[in-house]
């Protein structure tokens, strides 16, 4: 494990819920036995490439005292955990999120606060749908090249829009969203129509016909929404340039992490700190069982 200048250890841990099914998780604590006051949820897409994600992030969450979670739904348990698990398809993955949030608290004995939610590409699918369905969970939302939205329209069933469906148990409360900060990354390059896109035609004339087009059109619904109902817009887009849907490429040279990060948690952030922190490594993670706390520092 690497130890962070000037700050206690940060440490691993692997989590494995005792949900039906387990919902795999990598949980990084910034300091040991600390409950955290800041942390963030981060959300793979479908090449459920968690690994990436937690090597991108953490660096800049270590060195923040920011802590991290990341979940991995699999291919085989979590099939449409992009739109939350409708009836038939699969476990509700919003679900299965919660419940290894209260495992955790548990297992430190701590009342966590609201996280922040980041997701790339169906990650970013499941996490606005969850912050629709849980608003008081999040207290920011960030998302990256969506392949689609559910849009802000009650007319519209869900998934493609909030209106009620038979195939997911859930209200969505949209003016609780509306007032939370909403950031939506997308490469300038984001436009091809490639085999994992989604081209239903009724997405196509609601959306735009590329990840590109999606992004901003439905920045625009939601800020108009926000308008609508006297409400100050908080969703914001941010296109990093000559990037197109790439997690590694959005990372460097996009910089993805340093503008969410320098967005979420820069304005409370402490000068002087190096913009990036050490990590511990993976082979060095602590196996945390749910079902007794943990307690001490990951050797």
């Amino acid at each position: 494990m690497s130890r962070l200048s000037g700050a206690p250890r940060a440490c691993l841990y692997h989590i494995r819920t005792e949900g039906d099914p387990a919902l795999p998780c990598t949980l990084l604590l910034p300091s040991v036995g600390m409950a955290p006051r800041r942390w963030l949820v981060s959300v793979h897409g479908i090449s459920r490439n968690d690994r990436e994600h937690l090597q991108a992030f953490a660096p800049f969450a270590a060195s923040r005292g920011v802590a991290m979670l990341v979940p991995r739904f699999g291919r085989g348990d979590f099939s449409d955990y992009q739109r939350l698990g409708r009836r038939g398809r699969g476990p509700r993955a919003d679900l299965a999120l919660l419940q290894a949030i209260e495992e955790i608290e548990q297992m430190f004995g701590w009342d966590l606060p609201p996280f922040d939610l980041f997701g790339f590409s169906g990650g970013a699918q499941f996490a606005h749908r969850f912050a629709l369905v849980h608003p008081e969970r999040v207290r920011r939302l960030a998302l990256g090249s969506a392949g689609w939205y559910t849009w802000p329209d009650e007319r519209v069933r869900y998934p493609l829009g909030i209106g009620s469906s038979s195939t997911l148990r859930a209200s969505f409360d949209l003016p609780a969203l509306l007032r939370k900060r909403v950031l939506v990354f997308v490469g300038e390059r984001d436009r091809h129509r490639d085999a994992s896109f989604n081209t239903r035609e009724k997405i196509d004339r609601l959306e735009g016909r590329s990840r590109f087009e999606r992004a901003r059109n439905w920045v625009v619904a939601m800020r108009g929404e926000a308008r609508e109902r006297g409400l100050s817009p908080r969703v914001d887009l941010d296109i990093l340039p000559g990037v197109g849907h790439d997690f590694t490429r959005m990372v460097r040279p996009g910089g993805l992490p340093q503008r969410l990060f320098q967005a979420f948690y820069d304005e409370d952030w402490t000068p002087g700190r190096t913009d990036q922190g050490s990590i511990p490594s993976e082979n060095s993670a602590m196996e945390a069982r749910p079902s007794r706390p943990v307690a001490g520092e990951v050797a």
